[in-house]
């Protein structure tokens, strides 16, 4: 049934890119090496969750790297890195600049010397930037010769408004080229859908309704349809059907959304963990704000301040790990999908 599974990975970036070529274009015409004789202009990327935006980064990278020497390019998501040496350690560890560095007791500046003695183009790409402890990172590699910062996050005028006691940060930001990426509409997504099948499944034992079925249900996000595509994928493999039916999706609908809600925590940063496992440990009930500040503050250590605190849990909720209810000076949150969330629904 699987014949490549690197095409039902959530990091696999295809050979050709459907739906976006508008946005490629853009972007490659942005980061293009022969024009940083005169400058270069750093890029924000927006949309929603599943639109493509980070794929969309990767690709234009990639296809840059092969046609470019001395050019290089490093990735962080802030939701596992959000700390301004964690990131800085990553993506110099990706650029291939950074490997004899330690990250333990290892200074900021040092990693910027390692990027100033680069003799060719940088592109870092900072994912989920708007929960990075230390948004004047933003600013500074944002200043920097020779580099190309693309920030990515979901909404534009959220991440500006977290910014409103960070002018120079949102002054580097207003400043970058946008680019905006609409959610996936049903045949859009049903020719990605398509796409992974034909280059990771034997397409002869996938039936056409089972990938109409994934892309209605999916609902324009395209890392939940390849998620339920994967799922179903492995069921057909394991010999419990013969061929990928609307009937085997469904079975496997809500395992599939367990498997991206575990992925999702399995790579939370240290902080963020934290606050989704007093969240999880508060049960059906969940817990109030108040006692969730006051259990972070007791389990990590070097707590991070209050707001930075509210930005995790904002963004744990955006992961739709976590959701809030009650009024404002009452808040509580409590886990979606866990064994604590399902109990309350029997309940």
């Amino acid at each position: 049934m699987i014949t490549d599974a690197r095409a039902l990975r959530p990091q696999f970036i295809p050979r050709d890119m459907v739906h976006r070529q508008g946005a490629i274009d853009q972007m490659v015409s942005i980061i293009d090496p022969l024009k940083w004789s005169v400058s270069s202009d750093n890029i924000s990327i927006f949309g929603p969750s599943g639109s493509g935006k980070t794929t969309l980064a990767k690709y234009v990278l990639r296809k840059m790297e092969r046609s470019h020497l001395d050019y290089r390019w490093g990735y962080v998501n802030c939701m596992s890195e959000s700390s301004k040496t964690g990131a800085l350690h990553r993506v110099l560890r990706d650029c291939r600049l950074g490997q004899d560095i330690r990250r333990a007791g290892t200074p900021a500046s040092e990693y910027f010397e390692r990027i100033r003695e680069f003799d060719g183009v940088l592109v870092f790409v900072v994912d989920e930037a708007d929960v990075l402890d230390e948004p004047e990172l933003i600013a500074a590699l944002a200043d920097m010769e020779g580099v190309c910062l693309i920030t990515i996050c979901i909404d534009q005028d959220e991440f500006h408004a977290s910014l409103r006691d960070q002018e120079r940060v949102r002054s580097r930001l207003r400043a970058a080229e946008t680019i905006t990426l609409d959610k996936y509409s049903y045949s859009q997504l049903s020719d990605i859908i398509r796409y992974r099948v034909d280059h990771g499944l034997d397409a002869g034992r996938v039936d056409d309704e089972a990938v109409e079925y994934i892309a209605d249900i999916a609902a324009g996000d395209a890392r939940r349809g390849i998620a339920y595509l994967r799922r179903a994928a492995r069921h057909v493999q394991d010999g419990s059907a013969e061929t990928l039916t609307v009937d085997v999706v469904r079975d496997v609908a809500d395992d599939a959304q367990a498997n991206l809600r575990e992925r999702r925590i399995r790579y939370l940063g240290t902080h963020k963990r934290a606050l989704y496992d007093l969240v999880e440990a508060g049960g059906p009930d969940g817990v109030s704000a108040g006692e969730l500040h006051q259990e972070y503050q007791k389990s990590v250590q070097n707590p991070k301040v209050r707001r930075t605190v509210r930005r995790y849990l904002d963004s744990l909720e955006r992961y739709e790990l976590i959701e809030s209810y009650g009024s404002t000076s009452a808040t509580r949150y409590k886990t979606i999908g866990s064994k604590a969330a399902e109990a309350a629904r029997q309940t």
